[in-house]
C-alpha cells in the first residue's frame, strides 16, 4: 500500500513541477502581444462585415437581373404566343377565302 502512496505523490510532485516550468515559460515568452491580438481581431470582424455586406449586395443583384430576364422571357413569350395566333387566323382567313375561291 506504501508503494501506491509512494507513487501517487510522485505524479503528483511531477505534475505540479511541469506546471511551475509551463507558467515560467508562458511569463518569459509570451505568445504574442495583446493589443495586435486585438488588433487582427478587430480587423477580422471588419473585413468579414465588408465580406458579408459585398455578398449581400451581389445576391441582390444576381436576384435582380435573373428576375429581370425572366420577366423578359414572359414578355416575349406573349409576343411570341400573339404572333403564332396571328398566324393561325391569318391561315384560317387564306383556307376560307381559297374555300370561297373554288365554290364560285
Amino acid at each position: 500500500m506504501s508503494g501506491e502512496a509512494e507513487n501517487s505523490n510522485g505524479r503528483l510532485t511531477t505534475f505540479l513541477a511541469g506546471l511551475a516550468i509551463g507558467a515560467g515559460l508562458a511569463t518569459v515568452y509570451p505568445p504574442k502581444n495583446l493589443r495586435a491580438v486585438i488588433t487582427k481581431i478587430l480587423l477580422t470582424r471588419v473585413v468579414m462585415g465588408k465580406v458579408r455586406l459585398f455578398t449581400d449586395r451581389l445576391q441582390d443583384k444576381i436576384v435582380e437581373t435573373v428576375e429581370d430576364r425572366v420577366g423578359n422571357l414572359f414578355k416575349k413569350r406573349s409576343v411570341f404566343i400573339s404572333a403564332i395566333e396571328a398566324g393561325r387566323e391569318a391561315m384560317r382567313n387564306e383556307k376560307q377565302k381559297i374555300a370561297a375561291r373554288k365554290k364560285a
